[in-house]
């Protein structure tokens, strides 16, 4: 399971106010993801909750790890 970013006291600590990538969630929309996804009879070895969520990750897959880089570094205020 790949959450994202949520809404918890851990951006908070951080000190930022905006997710980076992706959309903020909350831990109830995430559970309520993660057990309506995962079927035991059908297990997935990993998924993310949200669209927005899931576009850096697959669009990461074929960009050079620099640029990657570049762009986590900036999204996230480094």
């Amino acid at each position: 399971m790949s959450p994202g970013p949520m809404r918890t006291e851990f951006f908070d600590k951080l000190g930022t106010t905006r997710p980076g990538v992706g959309r903020w969630q909350t831990p109830e929309q995430v559970v309520d993801f993660t057990l309506r996804t995962l079927d035991p009879r059908r297990p997935r070895p990993s998924v993310i909750s949200g669209a927005l969520n899931a576009v850096p990750i697959a669009a990461a897959r074929f960009t050079p790890r620099r640029l990657v880089l570049a762009i986590t570094g900036r999204a996230i205020g480094a």
